[in-house]
């Protein structure tokens, strides 16, 4: 099967959690990588995720340790969801906080 891979940041604008894999973590922007496996005998191009990894801790954070954590898509987008609930109920625009990353 044909992978590929695609890197974003997201931000976090408060204290965190991800599904039960990441709990109480402080705000940042993190990259997030994701891996995706296309689907044969369709007459298009087409994929779907096979993993999803958001690298700790944060750009720019201080630590020589770094580390990918498998996180579901679905836990990822309810968090980057409360996380902007809550910056629309401080009276700050909810915007998309996540920005694609292009090699190069």
């Amino acid at each position: 099967m044909l992978n590929r891979t695609s890197e974003s940041i997201v931000t976090f604008h408060h204290t965190f959690s991800i599904g039960t894999t990441i709990s109480d973590h402080p705000a940042g922007s993190f990259r997030v990588v994701k891996e995706e496996e296309l689907i044969e005998g369709l007459s298009f191009a087409a994929y779907h995720a096979v993993s999803i990894s958001v690298e700790m801790p944060a750009i720019g954070a201080p630590g020589t340790t770094r580390q990918f954590v498998a996180v579901s898509g679905r836990d990822l987008d309810a968090a980057l969801d409360a996380d902007s609930r809550i910056l629309s109920s401080e009276g700050a625009p909810a915007i998309d906080e996540t920005v694609p990353v292009h090699p190069g």
